[in-house]
C-alpha cells in the first residue's frame, strides 16, 4: 500500500497546531466514517484503532459480520484490541475471559456463574458498504441520520481491482474538502492548464453533488471529460473521472485527533480499454493525482482559517461549501 506520513515528524507541519490554525475546529464533524477496507479485515480477526481521541477495537465475528465498540473493557480496563480473540459470535477479553457479543453486552464469565447485567461495551453503528467497514461517529451519541448508498462500480468487476493510497495529514476533513468545489487552485498548485467548468452544485442534506466538465491533455492530444463528485457526509465520497480513461475514485477520511486525520483514497480503473492498456494510462493517472494530494498537503498543513475570506466571483462557491459543511459540527453534551 502507498502511504506518506507528513504530521508525525514535525518538520513539514507549520509550528501553529491544527485547532490553532483552524479555530472552528472544536468538534469532530458527525457522520459515517471508513475502520478498514473490508478485505483488510479477515475472518475472526481483531484490530485495535485510535479515531476521534478514543482507543477503540474492531473485529469480525465467525458469520463475517463486522463490528466496532469502545475499547476497553467495563471489568478491569483492559484493551480488547491487544490481545483480545473472536470466538463464534463474541469478543474475549485477554485478561480475564469476559465474553461480549456484537451489541456489546456481556454473555459470559468463565469462573462466574452468570455473566454481570450491568457490564457491557459502548457499540457504535457499524456496517459493510463498497468495500468499507464503516461507523457512525456523533459526539453527543445520537443515531445514524443519513446512510451511505451501495455505489456498483466501487465494488464491480468492471474495473481492476483497486490501487490503494493513505496519508497522515495535520488538518481538519473540512481544509481537504474544500478543495472540492476550488477549482482555480488545480492551476496554481497542480499546473493544470485550464480550469474545469463547474456545471452544478446541489446540496441534498448531507449530500454534496457536483458535476464539471474539463479538458485532458496528453500527447495523443486533447480530450473532453468530466470530474463528478458525490459526498455523503465528510466521511465518504466517491469521484468520477471520465475522458482519458474512466477512473472511479473512493475518497474516505477519519480523524485520529484533534491534529490529524488519515486520507485514504481508493482508485479504481475501468477493465474498458483492455487489462493490460488500462493499467499502464490508469496507473499514470493514479500517479498524477497522487502527486496533486502531496501538493495540497503542503498547503493543508500551513494555510490559516479565514473566516471572512476575500473572494472574488471566479472563486467559485467557497461560501455555499462552508454553508454545507457546518451542519455536521455538534458538541457533545456537558
Amino acid at each position: 500500500m502507498y502511504s506518506q506520513v507528513y504530521a508525525s515528524g514535525g518538520t513539514r507541519v507549520s509550528r501553529l497546531s491544527t485547532q490553532g490554525r483552524n479555530p472552528y475546529y472544536t468538534s469532530f464533524p458527525y457522520g459515517w466514517y471508513g475502520m478498514c477496507w473490508s478485505d483488510e479485515l479477515a475472518a475472526d480477526e481483531v484490530k485495535p484503532l485510535r479515531y476521534f481521541e478514543r482507543e477503540l477495537v474492531l473485529w469480525r465475528d465467525a458469520e463475517g459480520a463486522a463490528h466496532v465498540a469502545d475499547a476497553f473493557c467495563p471489568h478491569l480496563g483492559a484493551h480488547l484490541g491487544h490481545g483480545g480473540r473472536v470466538e463464534g459470535c463474541e469478543i474475549v477479553c485477554p485478561f480475564h475471559g469476559w465474553r461480549f457479543d456484537g451489541n456489546g453486552k456481556n454473555v459470559a464469565i468463565p469462573y462466574a456463574k452468570r455473566a454481570h447485567p450491568k457490564a457491557a461495551l459502548s457499540v457504535w453503528p457499524s456496517c459493510e458498504r463498497n468495500g468499507l467497514v464503516l461507523a457512525w461517529y456523533h459526539p453527543a451519541g445520537e443515531p445514524p441520520s443519513f446512510e451511505i448508498p451501495e455505489i456498483p462500480d466501487l465494488t464491480s468487476d468492471a474495473f481492476l481491482p483497486t490501487h490503494k493510497s493513505d496519508w497522515t495529514i495535520a488538518t481538519p476533513w473540512q481544509e481537504t474538502a474544500e478543495n472540492g468545489p476550488d477549482f482555480v487552485h488545480l492551476k496554481y498548485v497542480h499546473g493544470t492548464p485550464v480550469v474545469p467548468e463547474l456545471e452544478a452544485l446541489d446540496y441534498d442534506g448531507p449530500c454534496m453533488h457536483m458535476r464539471a466538465s474539463v479538458t485532458y491533455y496528453s500527447p495523443r492530444g486533447d480530450t473532453k471529460g468530466r470530474i463528478d463528485t458525490d459526498s455523503f457526509g465528510p466521511g465518504f465520497s466517491h469521484v468520477r473521472f471520465r475522458g482519458i480513461i474512466d477512473l472511479d475514485m473512493l475518497d474516505w477520511c477519519v480523524p485520529i485527533d484533534f491534529e490529524r486525520l488519515v486520507n485514504h483514497k481508493g482508485y479504481r480503473v475501468s477493465r474498458a480499454l483492455g487489462a493490460e492498456q488500462a493499467a499502464k494510462v490508469g496507473e499514470a493517472f493514479i500517479r498524477d493525482l497522487r502527486r496533486q494530494m502531496e501538493q495540497d498537503i503542503e498547503i493543508f498543513e500551513h494555510k490559516i482559517w479565514r473566516e471572512r475570506p476575500l473572494l472574488v466571483p471566479e472563486d467559485g462557491p467557497i461560501v455555499e461549501f462552508r454553508r454545507w459543511a457546518r451542519q455536521f459540527y455538534a458538541e457533545a453534551p456537558r
